[in-house]
């Protein structure tokens, strides 16, 4: 096969949602899914910018569905800088119980009970599958792949061990239980979000 059938065919293989719903990172390494959900919206105000986070969910428990709101408020607040201003960035969060066999809107935030407390907890673009048994940084980590960021650790094999090795970003909420949220976080999301979710006041 010539040279450029087989880098067609590469490209035909490569999934369409990298080069429609992905930006490629700083690192030229990560790709960054760049949010598209009714749920979300980025919304103006003085000094900064708020976040709106709308979830439907399957989730019974009303303290459960606190946790989660209060984690993911608690830890999507702070400042970064951009274009040589220093500018707020926080969350608001909002979450609807599904009636009873009420179905999730695809095109809407999904919050969902994970039904199981050995599953680890995992986020597919803007759906939150939640374990039973989870941290209190866990949906504010997760709600981090909702907006588009990826985790600060890589995943590496090791031949000599036969295992793999990860590599973690010390300090981060994107790597670890004890991390928190830096300013290069708040800026990518705000980056991301700006793209399509910026609503602006009339």
């Amino acid at each position: 096969m010539p040279e450029h059938g087989r880098a067609e065919a590469a490209i035909a293989r490569f999934p369409a949602i990298t080069f429609v719903k992905a930006l490629l990172g700083p690192d030229r390494r990560a790709f960054y899914y760049v949010p598209d959900n009714k749920g979300l919206r980025l919304v103006p105000e003085p000094g900064g910018f708020r976040v709106e986070a709308d979830f439907q969910t399957d989730i019974r428990d009303p303290e459960v569905r606190r946790v989660v709101k209060a984690s993911i408020e608690d830890y999507w607040r702070g400042e970064f800088s951009y274009g040589g201003k220093t500018l707020r960035l926080r969350a608001r969060v909002t979450i609807r119980p599904l009636a009873e066999g009420e179905p999730f809107a695809p095109e809407r935030l999904q919050l969902v009970d994970g039904k199981d407390a050995d599953l680890t907890s995992v986020t597919s673009e803007s759906r939150v599958t939640l374990s039973r048994l989870f941290r209190y940084d866990t949906p504010a980590h997760e709600f981090g792949h909702v907006l588009g960021l990826v985790d600060d650790y890589r995943e590496d094999y090791d031949p000599g061990t036969r295992s793999a090795v990860y590599t973690r970003l010390p300090g981060s909420l994107m790597s670890s239980s004890d991390g928190s949220l830096q300013p290069r976080h708040l800026k990518l999301a705000y980056q991301l979000l700006r793209r399509r979710r910026l609503v602006r006041p009339d």
